[in-house]
């Protein structure tokens, strides 16, 4: 091969490489009860101010799950204080990221 031919096979991978995308970040949160409108607008007031972000729901979030699209997304540090922040808030059962299981 020439010189000029790996370069473009090179600069081809590297392209291909960086346009693959990236996993949606999200959180899921559950909670303790099924919530009234009153408190899901009081609790998604409170997880907008600790994300710093609109909430985004997603699909399944249902009344006694939300799941939560964070567009941007946090470094590993912020989701951890993130989620950390959201389980210690009023009917909030469990907070944690959503990601693949994996078992062997």
């Amino acid at each position: 091969m020439t010189k000029s031919l790996l370069t473009l096979v090179f600069l081809t991978s590297l392209f291909a490489c960086a346009t693959v995308a990236q996993p949606q970040q999200r959180i899921i949160i559950g909670f303790a009860q099924t919530l009234s409108v009153d408190e899901q607008a009081a609790l998604k007031k409170d997880v907008e101010s600790l994300l710093k972000q609109p909430l985004q729901l997603v699909k399944p979030s249902t009344d006694q799950r939300w799941v939560v699209s964070l567009n941007p997304p946090l470094s590993p540090e912020q989701l951890d204080n993130a989620i950390n922040n959201i389980k210690a808030l009023p009917h909030v059962r469990y907070a944690e990221t959503d990601s693949l299981m994996h078992t062997n």
